[in-house]
């Protein structure tokens, strides 16, 4: 078999595997957006698979910019864009943060897709470490002429908040529609919701088959589906009421409280 087909095979299964099983959600998000001729970006794309679907999505006058900083995984999205011929994706071999430098990148040998700017120490397990150059969404886009922005996935395995802090220049102006994963909203760890709030987002969790407010999500968590409670979106305010929300039956899930009896007073 052709070399160059094998390629496009096995990613083009694991493109659709990620759409229609693992990432089914954050794809079928993304590709219900109108970004026909827009610019978008894929913040810690790995293997593009997101960064595939955006280029099919934006067309042929869009463009796709997708910054991935390990070398294996560059390598991997250059041979993808080559392979299918997606000529509008842009790729950034640069992490992304809240300002231009230099960053350790932790990584567990062969685990490309957990490797992250945060601190590890305290896990037990064998790491390696690399030295990676980092710029900002919004430096970046002081050097291209891209703007608009409608759209920004983020995967970043807890330096989300770092990203957005350095691309505020765009959220605040071009207002884009932000696709998330955020590892800690279990434990109340969501510095990025409280930040994305201060510059005028509302942030919603994946229920059922559309959306609840972010701010139920910690009652919602046992019901949500596990591929998809580590996944958010947040819009600008002036859109949120476009988002689908579901009725989630708060106050079926909540314990109820007993209503004080009122103490008569002596006669």
């Amino acid at each position: 078999m052709d070399v160059n087909l094998y390629k496009r095979l096995r990613f083009w299964h694991r493109a659709w595997r990620f759409r229609l099983r693992y990432e089914k959600r954050g794809v079928n998000y993304l590709l219900s957006r109108n970004l026909a001729g827009k610019t978008v970006v894929d913040v810690g794309a790995n293997k593009g698979v997101y960064s595939y679907w955006m280029h099919r999505k934006v067309g042929r006058t869009g463009r796709v910019f997708a910054f991935e900083p390990q070398p294996e995984m560059v390598e991997f999205i250059t041979d993808m864009k080559q392979s299918f011929g997606l000529e509008n994706l842009s790729i950034i071999p640069e992490g992304v943060s809240s300002k231009p430098t230099e960053l350790r990148m932790t990584r567990r040998p062969g685990k490309w897709d957990c490797a992250t700017f945060e601190d590890r120490s305290q896990e037990s397990y064998e790491f390696e470490y690399l030295t990676i150059k980092v710029t900002t969404l919004d430096e970046h886009f002081t050097k291209v002429d891209a703007r608009p922005v409608s759209f920004i996935k983020c995967d970043v395995e807890g330096h989300e908040v770092e990203v957005f802090r350095g691309g505020e220049s765009i959220l605040t102006e071009d207002r884009p529609d932000l696709l998330f994963e955020c590892l800690y909203a279990e434990k109340n760890r969501v510095d990025v919701f409280a930040y994305l709030r201060e510059i005028g987002y509302r942030g919603f969790c994946f229920y059922r088959d559309g959306f609840a407010p972010v701010e139920e999500f910690v009652e919602l968590r046992p019901f949500i589906h596990k591929r998809a409670f580590k996944d958010f979106v947040f819009v600008p305010e002036e859109r949120a009421h476009l988002v689908p929300l579901v009725d989630t039956g708060r106050s079926r899930l909540s314990p109820k409280v007993a209503t004080p009896t009122p103490v008569r007073s002596a006669a």
